[in-house]
Parts: structure tokens; C-alpha cells; sequence
């Protein structure tokens, strides 16, 4: 069994809550039946494959590992025998009652007989507890498939959990040999890297941050992710001088 194939599968299926499940990290769960599965009243499936998948959707509802089990309930394998499945989940299955019960006692019940996970989470409320739940169920469990691809999905997640501050993206225009101000002067450019571009997507960020300068002369709107409705980011304004009087915007006065 490919335990990376899946995990990356994971990964793929985890990015689709990518604009909706802040501030929870995003996350996606696979489950796998080995070839030769028993299944009630359906014989055996006749080769390993997947026959589930799940991710966490929106924030405050189910998690990747319950929306993977659902789908499982209204699949033509409802009946198999778990016990000899594997799920795959891309970061450690939650041990604590949040807006929802934990995944690891779900997991437990469902009889599933091996776990592989992509990383552990570090959220203090899981930190490896998930895990240990489940090993102590009798659950084989394997920890850190691709981990360093899940960190990357979850950079944001991770950056306050582990640094305990927020991830910062900085956004700037600036002329083609790189200089940043109208004057050109030298202390204020060129800058480091004349090849960063602007952000030219949808953001899932959580703050949109600018000086005073862009919103007065250019009246910014950041753009929601995705088709379906998610969350603006708030917008905030870096001033001294509260000369910004758009009631839109929150201010936020440094006092430099």
C-alpha cells in the first residue's frame, strides 16, 4: 500500500476548504480497503482501493474523518469491514469536545483498523493525544507521511500554534528595476528581489492590512475566495494621523 499516494490525496481533497474553515487548519481523510475485503452481503472488493473521502468543508461543521465516514454510509461499501481498512488523514484526528465531538473516539468506534497521519497537530488541545487515544484503542497508527507537504498546507494554522503570531503576506507595487516610491530615491530602493510579484489570486487570509495611502488614492476592495460565499478579510489601516475618514475601514492608530 502507497501510504504517500494517499496522504497526497489528502492534501488535494483538503485545499477544496481552503477559503471556509479559518481558524481551524484545513484537512483531508481517505479511506482505503485492501484487495480481498470482506463486504456483507457483497462478496470481496476485488482490488485496494479507495472507497471514502472526506474533508473539513466550513468551520463549525464536521470535521475531514466524520464527512468521510458519512460519505462512506451512502456508498455501496457501507457494509465492509473496517477492521481491515486504513484511513488516511492529513493531520493528526482531534482528542477534545469543540463545536464538535473528537475524531479519534469516532474513529475508535468505527473499528477502523489502521490510521496513517501526515502530521501531528500542534494545537495544545491535540499535540499528539489523537494518537495516543488511538494506539491505546489497539489501533496501528503511522505518523509523518509527507509531513513536510502537510505543514506546507497548513502554514498559517501552524504559525500560530507553534510561533504564537500570525502569518504575514507583504503585497507591494514597484517599478520594473525595483524601486518602491515615486522619487526613486536610493534609500528607499531598489528593492531585495525586482522578481516578486503582487498576490494575483483570492486570498484565505484573515486581515487585509494597508497604509493610508492605498485606500485614499486607490479605494482597495479585497477579493473573497472562491465562488461559493466565505469570509472577507477585515480590512485595517496602519496610520499616525487619522486623516482616513472611510467609516468602512477599522483603524488602527500606531502613534510611530
Amino acid at each position: 500500500m502507497n501510504y504517500e499516494q494517499y496522504i497526497a490525496r489528502c492534501i488535494e481533497i483538503a485545499r477544496r476548504g481552503e477559503y471556509y474553515v479559518a481558524p481551524n487548519p484545513m484537512v483531508g481523510a481517505v479511506l482505503v480497503a485492501p484487495s480481498d475485503s470482506p463486504m456483507e452481503g457483497e462478496g470481496k472488493v476485488a482490488c485496494e482501493r479507495i472507497i471514502a473521502e472526506g474533508w473539513h468543508e466550513r468551520f463549525g461543521e464536521g470535521h475531514a474523518e466524520v464527512n468521510c465516514f458519512r460519505s462512506l454510509e451512502k456508498s455501496k461499501y457501507r457494509d465492509i469491514d473496517l477492521s481491515k481498512c486504513t484511513l488516511f488523514v492529513s493531520l493528526e484526528p482531534c482528542s477534545h469536545y469543540g463545536k464538535t465531538p473528537p475524531c479519534a473516539k469516532l474513529i475508535i468506534e468505527k473499528g477502523v483498523g489502521r490510521v496513517v497521519v501526515g502530521m501531528l497537530d500542534p494545537n495544545p488541545l491535540v499535540a499528539g493525544r489523537g494518537v495516543a487515544m488511538l494506539r491505546e484503542a489497539g489501533i496501528e497508527v503511522v505518523v509523518g507521511v509527507l509531513e513536510k507537504e502537510c505543514r506546507e498546507l497548513n502554514k498559517r494554522f501552524l504559525m500560530l500554534h507553534e510561533h504564537h503570531r500570525p502569518y504575514v503576506v507583504l503585497k507591494w507595487a514597484q517599478t520594473g528595476d525595483g524601486f518602491i516610491d515615486r522619487n526613486r530615491r536610493p534609500d528607499r530602493g531598489p528593492t531585495p528581489d525586482p522578481s516578486l510579484k503582487g498576490r494575483e489570486k483570492p486570498t484565505p487570509d484573515e486581515v487585509l492590512r494597508t497604509a493610508t495611502g492605498s485606500p485614499i488614492g486607490q479605494s482597495p476592495s479585497p477579493v473573497k475566495g472562491g465562488e461559493k460565499k466565505s469570509k472577507r478579510p477585515q480590512k485595517q489601516i496602519v496610520t499616525h494621523t487619522w486623516r482616513y475618514d472611510e467609516p468602512k475601514y477599522v483603524r488602527y492608530d500606531l502613534k510611530f
